[in-house]
């Protein structure tokens, strides 16, 4: 079973049954992870820690 990190509760339904996923790390099957990730409940990846931003350029003047 994949392990998620749930950012935002949500229900998912399958085969007549609603299931309530809170806050947090849980187990869950592969279908209910797509199912959170498709439709973005999961907690984003967090950038490296040595990984810098881009460096903003600025916008070319109008001619």
């Amino acid at each position: 079973m994949p392990k998620i990190n749930v950012a935002k509760p949500f229900n998912y339904q399958k085969g007549g049954k609603v299931q309530f996923f809170k806050k947090g790390e849980q187990d869950v099957d592969a279908d209910v992870a797509a199912h959170a990730a498709q439709r973005g409940y999961l907690v984003g990846a967090k950038a490296k820690a040595g990984a810098a931003e881009p460096e903003a350029k600025p916008a070319a003047e109008p001619k």
